[in-house]
């Protein structure tokens, strides 16, 4: 909202159209805040189940002869290929994290 008054001045909020501006503008804040965190905290759940030492510990690819062809399979979860890049992201948003997604990372 400080761009809001710098555009419009300081006395926004005393005006009648500003009055209700600041009124949506809070709303969406409020709204915003839910659903980020609704977000955060599915995403929060869905990296908690993932087995870190079994995903560590298992082959990431494996390799079967068929007849006259090799076949190649990559097996590895994306969510903690890009766990670094997601947890960099919400420090940057200010966001607190457990330190035991940290340590996956």
């Amino acid at each position: 909202m400080s761009r809001v008054e710098d555009v419009l001045g300081q006395n926004w909020k005393d005006l009648h159209q500003g009055k209700k501006l600041k009124q949506i503008g809070d709303n969406f804040q409020s709204t915003l805040a839910a659903r980020q965190e609704h977000y955060l905290t599915n995403w929060l759940g869905e990296i908690k189940e993932i087995d870190a030492s079994y995903e560590r510990a298992k082959n990431i690819f494996n390799i079967e002869q068929r007849i006259d062809r090799f076949h190649f399979y990559l097996d590895f979860n994306m969510k903690l290929l890009n766990l670094p890049q997601e947890l960099n992201q919400l420090k940057i948003m200010e966001k607190k994290m457990p330190l035991g997604i940290q340590l996956r990372a």
